[in-house]
Parts: structure tokens; sequence; C-alpha cells
């Protein structure tokens, strides 16, 4: 039922959009220049300030605490049990002894390799590519379900999942530390790799919009100095016109700061609100390309 209104979302920003045009013609082309320009400026400001911040402020207040609780994870989840279930759960037709999966882990070479060679040789069904590609696969999702069950919810590790599979640098960094058995290393490939950006994403979109409503108080009464233009004869309606069409391009700078506002709140809640979530949003005409759309590629 929430499904269906993804219309809200378009309705919402045509409204806004237009009422940026009325609010533009009756500014005026110079007024609207002026504040268009402080505008662009303070979200070029604002986002490159929000790039230094967000670091600082992960690692200053949040890096340790998150450190804390993947060690203590790591220390309590076990490779060989992680193995041993991922193993288990597979139908390949033979099992292995947790003396076997020792063995395997402290052996030289290649942890996949090994295991799926040997689970060959013990007569398993499947070739040993495949094998080793659905174990491998196996342990990383229980992996990260065991290490970060004490930081982010299950609903985000699934979706991180998703988002990694198939660009897994990072994760084959966690899954080789903690195949070594090292509890420490573990702990911090996976604070480096997974936790670190996904929370510094989050917090680089709360300063930004914390400084651009900074800005937008300091920029409102600098334009304001120039609407007299309006009242001059023939000079005034040509600079109302230009001022819808400049009033148009803050709107859509206004629905886009909007959609990164929708954007944290669907990552903070995870989707679980009623129609603030992806499935929804990707339903909309216009909406979507607002949401998807990365400023940063532009700078």
């Amino acid at each position: 039922m929430a499904a269906q209104l993804y219309w809200f979302y378009d309705a919402l920003i045509i409204g806004i959009f237009l009422i940026f045009l009325y609010i533009g013609g009756r500014r005026g082309f110079l007024r609207s220049v002026v504040f268009l320009v402080l505008v662009v400026l303070s979200i070029v400001v604002s986002w490159l300030g929000a790039e230094i911040a967000s670091p600082i402020v992960y690692d200053n207040f949040i890096k340790e605490h998150v450190t804390q609780a993947l060690t203590k994870s790591s220390q309590e989840t076990s490779p060989a049990d992680i193995a041993f279930e991922a193993i288990t759960e597979g139908d390949y037709g033979v099992e292995m002894t947790d003396t076997e999966l020792d063995s395997v882990l402290s052996s030289a070479g290649d942890f996949f390799n090994n295991i799926a060679q040997e689970m060959k040789n013990s007569g398993a069904v499947s070739d040993e590519e495949e094998i080793k590609s659905e174990v491998e696969q196996s342990m990383i999702e229980k992996m990260l379900n065991s290490l970060l069950g004490d930081v982010v919810s299950k609903d985000l590790i699934n979706e991180m999942l998703v988002s990694i599979e198939g660009t897994t640098n990072g994760v084959d960094n966690v899954l080789s530390a903690f195949i070594g058995g090292n509890a420490d290393e573990t702990a911090r490939a996976t604070e480096e790799n997974i936790v670190a950006p996904i929370i510094k994403g989050i917090l680089k979109i709360l300063v930004w919009l914390v400084l651009m409503i900074v800005f937008r108080l300091i920029i409102g009464p600098v334009s304001d100095s120039f609407k007299l233009v309006n009242k001059i004869p023939l000079i005034g309606p040509v600079n109302s016109l230009l001022g819808a069409i400049l009033g148009a391009v803050e709107g859509i700078i206004f629905i886009y700061a909007l959609s990164l506002a929708v954007k944290l709140a669907v990552y903070l809640t995870e989707g679980s609100l009623m129609f603030i979530n992806d499935q929804t949003i990707s339903q909309t005409y216009i909406f979507r390309y607002f949401y998807y759309f990365d400023i940063s590629t532009l700078i």
C-alpha cells in the first residue's frame, strides 16, 4: 500500500518548483543572480567542508567505539565455526570435521582453493571452482553478520552484501584477516573497509545540510539589498522574467537538497518507514533522478 504513494514525491517537487518559479519572478533577475551565485558557492563550500569535517568527526568521536565493538565481535567469532556452517549448509555431499578445517586454516596457500580441493578429494559432487565460489560467498555473509551484529542492523548488513557483490576488494581484506585468526587485524580491516565508509557517508550528508542552513541564513539578507531593481520602469518586467528562470534553477537545487535529506532518512531508518524507502522512490517518475544523482561527480 505504501509503495502506491510514490506519486507524492513527484507532486511535492512539482509544487516546490512552481513556488520557486513564482518567487524568482518576484525577486527579479539581478537579485536572483546574486542569490543563485551565493547558493552555488554555498553548495560547493558546504560539500567541501563536509568532505573535510566528516572524517574528523568520525575519527575523533565514533571510530574508537566502532573498533572496540568490532574487536569484541572478532574475538567471539571462530573462523572454523563460520567455515563449518558454510560447508554444512551447502549441498556438496561431504562433511568436514573441526580437525580437518583447522588443518586447512593453518596450511599455506589460498584457504578457499585448499578447502575446495580437500572437499573434492573427499568426494564432493560439485567442481572445485563452484565449491570455492559458494563457500567463499557463504562465509562472507556469515562473517559480516557475526562481526557487525553489534554495530549495524541485519537489514543494513544485507544491503551492504548486495552493494559490495562483485566489488569485494575491501571485503577480501577483511576475510583474509578473519581466516588468519587475528582478531585485532580483523577489526581494523572491517572498520576501515566496511564500517567507516558507510558512517562517513552519512556524516557527510548531515554536515552538508547543516552548513547549507547556516549559509542560507547569510544569503537572504545579502540578496535582499537588490530588490529595488524590480521597480525601475521597462527594466523591471524583463528583470522579473529572467528572475523566474533563475528561480526555476534555484528550485532544482532545493529539490536536490531535499532528495539528500530523504536519502539520509532512508539510511537512518533502514527503509522501514511507510513510504520513505528505496522501493517507493524507485517508482517515481521525476524524484528518482534527483535521489540517485551524485553531485560529487561534478566536482
